[in-house]
């Protein structure tokens, strides 16, 4: 204990004594340094009674968040007073010399501590009336036709606080066949979505006006509308987590850090108070995973906890819900027309997380002549996976049916497998679809086996039942190994039994080389005939250079597929040729390497298909070198600092009076000084051609009257 503690305690003790007591004589009050459970209450009053219980007030209690009730309290000069014996598993130490009390209550009396792991929010950015365009355009030349066909795709965008417009279109101009002339039935443009969008972060959802997209259940299909919609939309929110995550509980009695590793993989690391706590929201990816927690107190001693989880994807967390309602006219000939719309449709789906490890929803539609309902249900079993199960109803004007839908899917490390099983009677109608579409009965299944240094295997199987046509089904392996002079080999093989057969089998291999090269080749055989493919690549560098490719084959057709690619300070251009079939180019515009980007990030949080306006104040400069001389061409001293005029910072001269400036822009004048000299470089102009312009050497004419600057 210090000399001050001791001092103040000896006052206090005069103090108390001095004054007539009203409290039980058989307590005695000290001051001690008090601790609890690791953290320090500082200098502290307490009472201990002829027995060494000790008694502290209750705002340490309140302090601290000791879990009510607690025992009965001695009231001494006007305040409450707790023995600590009395709370179960509690522990009291004190160290006379230095008048220290160490206290350390039970964790399971200390306050729950929640502590989540996962991103935190953040608030959608709101900006002013802008706008943004996503285009692609594509020229296309055939010896057969007498001038080339270009198609683009147009997606603009106007957003604000209104909530945004969007319109997704294309453009075609066909060619002309064989003199016939143009297909003008093909040529012009395609409107394919026109969509109003309104989002409100706060309650997960949006609204839609125009071209719609109404969503089915689970396992349905979605129907493109004509009409309104309001439903849920999670893209709102792109930090929110919707499915269940594993948490973690552990208590400790001190600070302790605790460090977190999913599969091996430190993904975060906490300090945690004294007390109960919980971990949520565990990064784990899906399938099967491991979660380790190694804990360290303030003590040095170290704890490892493991739990296995795990996780999947399909499910809503605990009270997380998700809805669609949707009222329009079915979208017909999509691609093809513009704004042609067919019979009317209203359609309904909710899904909710009753907990982490059960989902349920229930869908309903109807339009003229169908309608149809039901429910489904996901859930983790605790052997790992998940379950899927549905059940559907329709009526229409053919009689009512049923469908039914079971599922199981597991994901792990080394074994991957799932299996879905659905049918329905011969009356089941779903909107939008036609019945020869409908399987009467199908079966998919898949396997997977990662056998690490051996590569990996999978197989799969589908077999889909019809009433009207023929049934299919397709079996298929495939397997893959990398090996340790980079070559990697990939096989398939696959059986198609749908009226007629079909055996294919593929086999690939590839192998990087050389500076940005590689090379693949394929072969492929089957009933329709066998081919094979090769094919050379350079990759493009990070900075100004070129590349190319170069593929022929016979796998469909014989071709020969050329491609050249070449990027400089200023943009990426890209010229191919594919045997005389058609050509393209595409030209993409980047920032030259000269720019000076001020501010390389931004936290910027839009609504889903809107934007906001980002200033990142970019700048085209220029980088410099050059060496300073004075009259008599002496270098300018190491050491000395240059500062272009106008800015604040400087950059330092090196031997032989080098001197590196980057990022420069239209100033002409440069100031050189070290201890009481200085100069001055006029810069000559600058034609900004290069990302690194040389200029030499460069006098530096000294000022005189002690080197100052002029008007300082």
């Amino acid at each position: 204990m210090t000399c001050r503690l001791r001092r103040n305690g000896a006052l206090w003790l005069l103090l108390l004594w001095a004054v007539p007591a009203t409290a039980d004589p058989v307590l005695q009050p000290l001051i001690v340094d008090l601790t609890v459970n690791g953290e320090s209450a500082s200098e502290t009053l307490v009472l201990r009674d002829d027995e060494g219980t000790f008694f502290v007030g209750e705002e340490i209690l309140a302090q601290r968040g000791i879990a009510m009730p607690w025992p009965d309290p001695v009231e001494w000069r006007g305040g409450r007073y707790y023995p600590l014996t009395d709370f179960a598993g509690t522990l009291s130490r004190l160290d006379t010399q230095r008048m220290a009390l160490r206290v350390e209550f039970s964790p399971a009396l200390m306050p729950l501590r929640r502590v989540g792991l996962a991103r935190a929010a953040e608030a959608p950015w709101t900006s002013g009336l802008g706008a943004f365009l996503d285009y692609d355009l594509n020229v296309l030349g055939d010896s057969r036709s007498s001038r080339p066909a270009a198609i683009g795709s147009f997606r603009p965008v106007v957003f604000g606080e209104f909530g945004h417009v969007s319109l997704n279109s294309l453009y075609r101009i066909d060619q002309p066949r064989d003199g016939v002339g143009t297909n003008t039935e093909r040529s012009g443009l395609t409107v394919l979505d026109l969509t109003y969008t309104r989002d409100d972060p706060d309650a997960l959802r949006s609204f839609r006006f125009g071209d719609i997209i109404a969503v089915g259940s689970s396992d349905g299909r979605a129907l493109r509308l004509g009409g309104i919609q309001l439903a849920t939309n999670f893209e709102t929110r792109p930090e929110l987590v919707t499915y269940p995550l594993p948490t973690f509980y552990g208590e400790t009695a001190v600070p302790t850090a605790l460090d977190v590793y999913v599969n091996g993989r430190l993904t975060g690391t906490e300090e945690i108070r004294p007390g109960s706590y919980v971990l949520e929201d565990i990064p784990v990816v899906n399938g099967d995973g491991q979660v380790q927690v190694v804990a360290r107190d303030a003590l040095g001693r170290e704890q490892v906890y493991s739990q296995d989880v795990y996780v999947s994807t399909e499910l809503l967390r605990q009270g997380l819900s998700e809805y669609s309602v949707s009222v329009g006219a079915i979208r017909e000939d999509y691609g093809l027309e513009n704004f042609r719309y067919g019979d009317m449709v209203g359609s309904a789906t909710w899904r909710y997380g009753v907990r982490d490890s059960l989902t349920v929803e229930t869908y309903g539609e109807a339009t003229d002549g169908v309608a149809g309902g039901g429910g489904a249900l996901q859930s983790t079993l605790p052997v790992g996976g998940t379950l899927n199960v549905g059940l559907g109803l329709s009526a229409s004007d053919v009689g009512s049916g049923v469908r039914w839908r079971l599922g199981y899917r597991r994901l792990s490390g080394a074994v991957n497998y799932s299996v879905d099983i659905r049918g329905m009677s011969p009356g089941f109608r779903i909107i939008g679809l036609p019945e020869t579409a409908l399987p009467g009965f199908q079966l998919v299944a898949s396997a997977s086996r990662n056998l690490y240094r051996y590569g990996s295997l999978g197989v799969s199987l589908v077999r889909q039942g019809y009433r009207s046509r023929d049934d299919r089904t397709i079996v298929s392996a495939s397997y893959s190994k990398g090996f340790r002079n980079s070559v990697n080999l990939s096989a398939r093989v696959s059986y198609l039994d749908a009226g007629d057969d079909d055996l294919l089998f593929g086999l690939r291999v590839s192998m990087p080389f050389g500076d940005r090269h590689s090379v693949a080749g394929a072969f492929r055989s089957g009933d329709s005939g066998e081919g094979l493919e090769a094919e050379i690549n350079r990759s493009l560098p990070y900075g100004p250079g070129y590349g190319y490719r170069l593929a022929v084959g016979t796998l469909d057709t014989r071709y020969v597929d050329a491609g050249f690619d070449a990027q400089s300070d200023y943009g990426t251009y890209r010229f191919e040729v594919r045997d005389g079939e058609d050509s393209g180019t595409l030209w993409q515009a980047d920032l030259p390497l000269t720019a000076d980007i001020r501010r390389v990030e931004a936290e910027a949080v839009p609504y889903a298909r809107s934007g906001v306006v980002v200033d990142f104040d970019v700048r085209d400069v220029q980088n410099l070198l050059l060496h300073a001389r004075l009259p008599d061409g002496s270098a300018v001293p190491e050491g000395a600092r240059a500062r272009v005029e106008g800015s604040a910072e400087s950059f330092p001269v090196g031997l032989d009076g080098l001197l590196f400036l980057p990022g420069v822009g239209d100033s002409s004048r440069l100031v050189v000084s070290w201890g009481d000299d200085a100069c001055e470089i006029e810069l000559p102009e600058i034609n900004g051609a290069g990302v690194m312009t040389r200029l030499g050497e460069q006098l530096c004419r000294p000022w005189p009257e002690n080197g100052q600057e002029p008007g300082r």
